[in-house]
């Protein structure tokens, strides 16, 4: 067999195999809420459901400020997870107490009187019910099939 023949029934079983082994995929678009309301922020994953007890990660992207996403996902069972945590408020800090009881009076009634940090505080922060920060917890999931389609993901408490 002449080399040029073996290399093109080499690079032709490649294609054949490459392209035959890639999953079909769907468009979807959706949005989280929560009590009716949209998740203004947080990062949703989603994993694919392949054979019996196997997922596999299938991405995760940012929700926007309404709780859209738009993202190509695999053909077939997925189980989402929403994780917003990066957007909880940080807790209210106090005066800076030095070591040792024994302050004057004055320095006493300056740190009582003193104002206190304020919380930061994010309009994209919701409290969510922390079972879905992961897919496996959730209970939340979809079925993608080819071409586009529209989800809407309700958490439930």
């Amino acid at each position: 067999m002449e080399f040029k023949n073996l290399w093109a029934i080499l690079v032709t079983i490649f294609l054949g195999v490459s392209l035959g082994c890639t999953p079909p995929t769907g468009k979807v678009s959706g949005q989280v809420t929560y009590q009716g309301k949209p998740v203004p922020g947080g990062a949703v994953q989603f994993l694919v459901l392949r054979k019996r007890d196997q997922q596999q990660p299938a991405g995760s992207m940012e929700l926007d400020r309404d709780g859209k996403f738009q993202m190509e996902l695999p053909v077939g069972e997925i189980w989402v997870g929403i994780d917003n945590r990066e957007f909880e408020p940080t807790p209210e800090l106090m005066a800076a107490v030095p070591p040792g009881g024994d302050l004057p009076p004055e320095v006493q009634k300056a740190l009582a009187e003193a104002p206190k940090a304020p919380a930061k505080v994010s309009e994209r922060w919701m409290q969510l019910p922390e079972k879905c920060y992961l897919p496996e917890t959730s209970g939340l999931s979809f079925k993608v099939v080819k071409g586009e389609q529209s989800v809407q993901i309700d958490i439930k408490d």
